[in-house]
């Protein structure tokens, strides 16, 4: 009797799943919606350090096709101020789309004329 009521109980919890993702339009095991909300950390008095780095690579090199964007990076990275992750708090950094949007963003404030609208290095062949 147990093990009828046990499979009785598991046929209807799978029912139940397939009306929460009709009803959802996502399987919930698999996704999670989220918010985008802005973090607030004003009130942990977070640390906020400047990357010390060498001048930008100049000439023939490893990315010498993509010359604009690496300098941009380099100045992104630089320009910045980055905050070390403390274990004993909720905020746990940031994604990578959050960096590239903030890559898009800074690269987009530079005057006219400084960088290219599609650099040689995104163009596929």
């Amino acid at each position: 009797m147990i093990v009828g009521v046990t499979l009785a109980e598991k046929e209807e919890r799978a029912k139940d799943r397939v009306k929460q993702k009709a009803l959802l339009r996502y399987d919930p095991e698999k996704w999670a919606k989220a918010n985008a909300e802005i973090r607030d950390e004003e009130y942990l008095e977070v640390e906020y350090q400047s990357l010390k780095t060498i001048q930008p690579t100049k000439g023939k090199h490893r990315f010498a096709q993509c010359q604009m964007l690496y300098e941009d990076v380099h100045s992104f990275l630089k320009e910045r101020k980055w905050a070390p992750a403390q274990p004993d708090t909720e905020v746990g950094g940031i994604t990578w789309i959050e960096l590239f949007i903030l890559f898009r963003y800074h690269r987009e404030q530079k005057p006219k004329g400084t960088a290219p609208k599609k650099p040689s290095c995104f163009q596929t062949s």
